[in-house]
Order: structure tokens, then C-alpha cells, then sequence
């Protein structure tokens, strides 16, 4: 199965991306090969904020601001795949089928998570 470069950034846009996750405050948009950035909370670059991420990772902090912490960097590696994917490229097969994957489990977390809300509004 071989998916033209807007499936999958309709896929990523729908999934990854546009839906709001706990903890955001703005979503990150993705629109025509290019995205706005979450603000890395003053870090200088992408190494920086990544080196944070690895030590908040080790201090054990609680398992809600770890949850947290992944969603985010899902979100900006998906807006950064996505910019890496301009028109006509040839994504192989294997790419698209780990998006899919990747698209599907986050689906079924937040369905759940959308569920779980909705019996406790009840």
C-alpha cells in the first residue's frame, strides 16, 4: 500500500497534531509543508530543550508530567516529519506504515481518554 504525501499529512494534521492534548496551552498548526513551533520554554535550540526533557526524564518526576512531557515531543517530531516531507517525495513503505501505526495507537488513547471524560460528565 503506497500513500501520496498529503494521506499522510492529513493523517498527521488530524491525529498528531490538531487534536488538543492535556496539557497544552496552544495547538502547534501544520499547514502547506510548514509549522508553528511550540515554544520550547526559552531553550535555545532543540538540543537544549532535549537534553531538559532527558533529565526531567531521570528525576523521577510523577507519572502525569512524564505522559505530558512524550505528548509534547510527539507533537513537535510530527510537525517536524512533516515539514521534512515535501511534495513528490517517495516515502517508503515501511515509513508510511510506522505513521499509520503511530496515528492509530495515539487514536485509540485519546478515544479512550475522550470516553473516560464523558462517564465521569454523567
Amino acid at each position: 500500500m503506497k500513500l501520496d504525501i498529503n494521506t499522510l499529512r492529513k493523517a498527521v494534521n488530524q491525529k498528531l497534531v490538531s487534536e488538543q492534548f492535556v496539557g497544552f496551552s496552544e495547538p502547534v498548526e501544520v499547514h502547506q509543508g510548514s509549522h508553528t513551533s511550540y515554544n520550547h520554554g526559552g531553550f535555545e535550540d532543540d538540543h537544549d530543550y532535549e537534553m531538559h526533557m532527558e533529565e526531567e526524564h531521570t528525576d523521577g518526576g510523577d507519572e502525569l508530567e512524564m505522559v505530558k512531557q512524550n505528548l509534547f515531543q510527539l507533537s513537535v517530531y510530527a510537525a517536524k516529519l512533516h515539514d521534512m516531507m515535501e511534495e513528490g517525495c517517495d516515502v517508503e513503505e515501511w515509513v508510511q506504515e510506522k505513521i499509520v501505526e503511530a496515528t492509530s495507537k495515539i487514536s485509540d488513547v485519546y478515544h479512550y481518554l475522550e470516553y473516560q471524560q464523558y462517564k465521569k460528565s454523567r
